[in-house]
């Protein structure tokens, strides 16, 4: 009787064990591309309100990612280009529901037209911490939301950005 039961949880475990070795992370699509609205509920501080992104998943379980954007303001006279940087780690990458995190920094370019001394510009750069939520398949539609803590070395502030995000996976 002890080998039977010894004899089936050995099969058990090496089924576990099988079973749990068949994701395929090569059917992750690498590229992306999204539209984030940033200060949906209260726009004052940036007029800007909505960054195109591109990110680039990497390593060997496609867990990190790369992200690329540009976050123009064209309310006021001058126009003032954000260019965010990240990089971020999701949580486990065969799942659909994700958790992601990250570091980066924005730097800035300001163009004034008005101004005859002074036409193009860099301002002290932005950090990022975001704070995702994230909907998404190997491929095809994903949804974020979530904060962005964005830091100000100038008056060493640190504003909380809610964001929302819609983009596809390619």
């Amino acid at each position: 009787m002890k080998t039977i039961i010894c004899t089936i949880a050995i099969i058990t475990c090496i089924s576990i064990k099988v079973d749990a070795q068949t994701f395929d992370y090569a059917d992750i699509k690498k590229n992306g591309v999204y539209v984030e609205v940033v200060y949906p509920l209260n726009y004052s501080y940036w007029q800007g309100y909505v960054s195109i992104n591109y990110e680039r998943v990497f390593g060997k379980k496609k867990r990190a990612l790369l992200r690329l954007g540009i976050y123009p303001n064209f309310e006021t006279d001058e126009i003032f280009i954000a260019l965010p940087i990240t990089i971020s780690s999701i949580t486990s990458s065969h799942e659909v529901h994700y958790l992601e995190f990250g570091l980066g920094i924005a730097p800035t370019l300001l163009y004034e037209y008005n101004n005859p001394y002074k036409k193009l510009w860099s301002d002290v750069p932005f950090f990022i911490a975001p704070i995702i939520y994230r909907y998404q398949k190997k491929q095809g539609l994903f949804i974020r939301g979530g904060f962005n803590l964005i830091a100000n070395v100038l008056d060493f502030s640190v504003q909380c950005q809610p964001s929302l995000s819609l983009g596809y996976k390619f």
